[in-house]
Formats: C-alpha cells, structure tokens, sequence
C-alpha cells in the first residue's frame, strides 16, 4: 500500500480531475444551448406547417363550395335523430336460445 501512494502523484491526478470537471461544465453549456436552438427551430416549423395546413384547407373546403362552420350547426347532436333498420329490428336473446327460436325457423336443414 505505502508503495502504491509513492507511485501516484496526487497534484497531477488533481490537475486531471479539476481540467476534466472544466470541460464537462463547457460540454454542458454548449449541449444546453444546442438544444434550445434546435427547440427553437422545430417550434417554428410545427407552427408554420400547423397554418400552412390550416390554409390549404380552408383553400380546398372554399373551392368545393363547403362552409364547415354552416354545416356543423345544422349537424344531429343525439342518437334520437338518426334512424337505422338494424336499430329497430335488434331484440333481446337469452345464452342458449338458438337462432331458430328467434326467427321462426331452423338455421339448419331439419
């Protein structure tokens, strides 16, 4: 043990250690600030493209003479509204019954 302190020279592995703390310090900062650039940049852009889009698409509903805010006030706002054939016909069936019960009929050939 004694002879493995004599071989190591603590000022030089200080130096080391203060220069590497240093440079990582740096390091950070400079990856902080390319971040932010890089954020700032891809904001821009998803902004941009979020109303480019948003432009087209009132261009397009313009041309084909579609006023989506008329048609969405005179949308059905419930269920009650809308009527379909397989609504009324749906009936209750219990586990077992078969679907020659339920039609008058054998599902099979009998």
């Amino acid at each position: 043990m004694a002879s493995m302190n004599r071989g190591l020279n603590l000022p030089a592995i200080q130096k080391i250690m203060s220069d590497f703390e240093k440079e990582s310090s740096i390091m950070d900062m400079k990856e902080e600030m390319m971040s932010d650039a890089v954020d700032d940049v891809m904001e821009d852009d998803v902004e941009d493209e979020e109303t480019e889009g948003d432009k087209i698409l009132k261009q397009v509903l313009d041309e084909i003479g579609v006023d989506l805010s008329q048609q969405l006030t005179e949308a059905p706002t419930g269920l009650g509204a809308v009527s379909s054939p397989m609504v009324e016909n749906k009936r209750a069936v219990a586990i077992g019954e078969s679907l020659g019960s339920i039609t008058g009929r054998c599902p099979t050939r009998c």
